[in-house]
């Protein structure tokens, strides 16, 4: 399985570039065809939504990767959604929670949790409620339900809360695979590595799990599960069987369970048991294979057109996963690091990195030797792995040369950094990077790269050259989340009562509720978190009366995502608990 501990890379949730997807039979090619009549239409924005918040679901939740799991999962997700009647593209995900349960995201990204694979569900059953999670997608409940609605905005508001918590490091983020045990597991690099547990993500996802459809939409969505897992030849009862064993199972009233998320059940039963007698499977068998083998080929094109490496990266990993023979964890691995590898070489030499991509290499050589210690996968791997180290060696040399240069170029710097870490010249290069980003303004940069400098490098004269550093740039700091790190950092008393001093100015002057609460979500026991609360505080009180008055102006949608808002930043204010007494009016009454 992969774990990975729970983490704010909200950063990244919402940057919402575009993709849309459609399907032209007989081949099932999937594209962006918006003018083809039998194109199941998937807004763009909905794409790349639901993209970056399953990759924070896989950084934050996990995915279980047990290729016969995965394998299963995908083999019968895609011969359901292979029936669809104008498919579009669809992914499916095993995530590592306990709870059972099933979901969807917007653009197609079905999601089963580890729960409820353990319940031992019929291969029907377990069509059955895939085909009720791609129901939800076709018919586009989520903009249909008011509530999840409301919620799936909460995902723009997670962009400006990740800009306070980013730890805009000058290493390279990116996958980096582990061998844990006899399982590949994927961390963190760079900037992700340097970002500290906090549950943030947690009362996002909580709340996306907590959403309800109303009665209608869940009628809906079962009547396509029902038709879908009968037309591909599983049992007509097994949507029944499913909420039979699942009522035997699972409490109803379940904190975060299936039943808190598909309600209902009484009536749903027995109109499922009907819908099912009623459906003839089909006479021929589904095009799953030109089906999977078209959304790999559009998971393939759009990976080739993005810009952000570690979109680009999750998109082919996904692609991959699509194959109809089916990879292996480790041979999907490769192929990753493959495709990290050509996207790499495409740019400037001293702007590459190298080094992250070797170290995965290294970390996934040992997982194949592991396996077959004659095989010859790890030999293969080897050898790619073992050229990349010597363009790393050419490039070392090249950087030499600019090093003899009276200035260098913040790029330049930034990749010595990212590509050579054991590098006798590395503290030295840290020491002018923290200069240059002081010398242009990067205040919040400079202070984390002198920082890194004197925790990394102890040895003289680099804490004192950090200490210069830090004295230039720690009056112009705005980031409470940086100043705490100063401040807990073994720095000259005067430093220090200079930056306590920044600190209460920053306080005082915080004007929303993104920044005390990214601060609060990181360090909760920091001798400020009180002030930091009262600060929140006083922030979503004034949001709550915005709400209200855009409530009584008739702005209810824009209300509601007011009042969500103040929910998933200021939790357990009293405006919180007054806003979730709006919620369920605006809900009821509309």
């Amino acid at each position: 399985m992969r774990r990975l501990a729970v983490r704010v890379g909200l950063v990244s949730v919402l940057l919402v570039i575009g993709v849309s997807c459609a399907v032209a039979p007989p081949v099932h090619r999937l594209g962006v065809h918006e003018d083809d009549e039998h194109a199941q239409h998937i807004p763009r924005s909905d794409f790349d939504l639901g993209l970056r918040i399953t990759m924070e679901v896989g950084e934050h939740i996990g995915f279980v990767d047990v290729d016969s799991l995965r394998r299963r999962v995908n083999d019968i997700g895609y011969r359901v959604a292979s029936m669809v009647p104008r498919p579009a593209l669809f992914t499916f995900h095993v995530i590592d929670m306990p709870d059972p349960n099933a979901f969807a995201l917007p653009g197609g990204f079905i999601f089963v949790t580890r729960g409820m694979m353990e319940l031992n569900l019929t291969d029907g059953e377990l069509a059955a409620l895939l085909g009720h999670e791609v129901g939800h997608v076709i018919h586009n409940h989520f903009s249909r339900s008011q509530r999840l609605s409301s919620v799936l905005s909460l995902a723009q508001l997670a962009l400006l809360v990740g800009v306070f918590l980013a730890a805009d490091d000058v290493a390279a983020s990116g996958p980096r695979y582990e061998v844990m045990g006899d399982q590949v597991t994927r961390g963190s690099t760079g900037r992700d590595a340097l970002i500290e547990g906090v549950p943030l993500f947690g009362g996002l996802f909580r709340t996306l799990l907590e959403r309800k459809y109303g009665r209608g939409l869940e009628y809906e969505a079962d009547e396509t599960g029902v038709r879908l897992s009968t037309k591909v030849g599983y049992p007509s009862g097994s949507t029944a069987d499913l909420l039979d064993k699942l009522r035997e199972r699972v409490h109803e009233d379940a904190t975060y369970g299936f039943w808190l998320t598909h309600p209902f059940f009484k009536e749903r039963a027995p109109r499922a048991a009907a819908q099912g007698r009623s459906i003839q499977p089909a006479t021929e068998p589904p095009p799953v294979y030109a089906f999977r083998r078209a959304v790999q080929a559009e998971l393939f094109r759009i990976a080739s057109l993005r810009d952000e490496d570690d979109e680009a990266s999750f998109l082919y990993e996904m692609a991959l996963r699509a194959e109809p023979r089916g990879m292996t964890a480790l041979e999907a691995g490769h192929e990753l690091l493959r495709f990290r590898t050509s996207r790499d070489v495409t740019r400037r030499e001293l702007e590459r990195e190298l080094w992250p991509i070797i170290a995965d290499y290294d970390s996934l050589i040992t997982r194949a030797r592991r396996i077959d210690p004659n095989g010859e996968l790890a030999e293969a791997m080897s050898v790619e792995r073992d050229s990349l180290d010597r363009d790393r060696g050419r490039i070392r040399e090249r950087y030499g040369e600019e090093f003899e240069k009276e200035l260098q170029a913040t790029s330049v710097l930034e990749g010595f950094i990212v590509n050579f870490p054991d590098d006798p010249q590395f503290p030295g290069v840290l020491y002018l990077l923290s200069e240059n980003y002081r010398r242009s303004g990067r205040w919040e940069l400079a202070a984390k790269s002198s920082l890194r400098l004197r925790r990394d490098h102890p040895e003289e004269p680099w804490p004192a050259k950090a200490e210069s550093t830090l004295s230039a740039v720690v009056p112009r700091l705005k980031d409470p989340c940086v100043m705490q790190s100063v401040l807990e950092s073994p720095i000259p008393d005067v430093l220090m009562a200079e930056a306590s001093a920044q600190m209460d100015s920053l306080i005082v002057s915080l004007e929303s509720m993104e920044e005390p609460a990214a601060f609060l979500e990181r360090y909760p026991a920091s001798s400020y978190a009180d002030p930091m609360r009262r600060r929140l505080e006083e922030q979503a009180g004034k949001a709550y009366l915005e709400a209200k008055l855009l409530e009584g102006v008739g702005r209810s949608q824009r209300a509601l995502d007011a009042y969500h808002r103040i929910l998933f930043l200021a939790p357990d204010s009293d405006a919180a608990a007054q806003a979730r007494e709006r919620i369920d009016f605006l809900v009821r009454s509309g």
